[in-house]
């Protein structure tokens, strides 16, 4: 039987700690209905992964043992991000869930100019912290034990704006469906980190297009077929760690 996974960050250095995050303390007790002596895996999306027994379970916290502890280290010989922009809930759930799931590095959220109105309406929705619990129960699940760093960026510029600077060594790829360029091709002749680009379900506006050109992007096909929003970046980033 598989043990549960939960993300907890950080890990104590102490064999003997405690959980008290209440929606965990839920899943647990009630959902998983796991008492003392059950044994736990935790991970701290850094690399850190240890196995712990349960020793007491109170009223809201639950205290347990470490019993042995991991330190995991990235095999990848090529670091892929994604940048992706802000789609309808159920398809950003799963957008990130899958690019989570495939191992990206950092996902970086922008707001697109032809967004969708029902998604533009919510302006201050916090779709960062959002993507950042959706991906931890992604690893909990997967058993990924890389967290990505997910941001946000009021738009497609300052997105490039805020990689240029945090990650200038990275290569910049956007995801178009008429370009000359394949995206399978990439993968093949580069060791350098990679950030792939893409837009919504209408594409991208006319002032984005000349953004990405301004900053030099290069621009790369998935196929003759047009994927969905959340479905090109999993196909892309899967597709240039393979």
């Amino acid at each position: 039987m598989r043990v549960p996974r939960f993300y907890i960050n950080p890990i104590a250095d102490s064999s003997v700690s405690t959980i008290d995050d209440i929606h965990q303390f839920q899943h647990i007790t009630k959902v998983l209905r796991m008492g003392v002596g059950s044994e736990l895996e935790l991970f701290d999306g850094l690399g850190t992964q240890v196995r712990a027994i349960i020793q007491s379970i109170s009223r809201n916290q639950i205290e347990y043992k470490i019993v042995s502890r991991d330190t995991i280290h990235r095999t990848k010989e090529m670091s892929v991000s994604a940048m992706v922009p802000v789609i309808k809930r159920e398809a950003f759930i799963f957008m990130v869930q899958k690019l989570t799931e495939v191992g990206v590095e950092k996902i970086l959220i922008y707001r697109s100019e032809l967004e969708d109105q029902t998604v533009r309406k919510k302006k201050n929705f916090a779709w960062d912290d959002y993507a950042r619990d959706i991906a931890s129960r992604a690893c909990e699940q997967s058993g990924n034990n890389f967290l990505p760093n997910c941001e946000i960026a009021e738009s497609l510029q300052k997105a490039l704006d805020f990689s240029h600077a945090s990650f200038e060594d990275d290569i910049f790829v956007s995801l178009d469906p008429n370009a000359a360029s394949s995206i399978f091709d990439i993968s093949n002749n580069t060791n350098q980190a990679l950030t792939v680009i893409s837009g919504p379900e209408s594409g991208f506006s006319d002032n984005e297009l000349n953004i990405l050109k301004a900053n030099n992007v290069m621009s790369c096909s998935l196929g003759r077929n047009i994927l969905r929003a959340e479905t090109a970046p999993i196909v892309a980033v899967f597709a240039l760690m393979r």
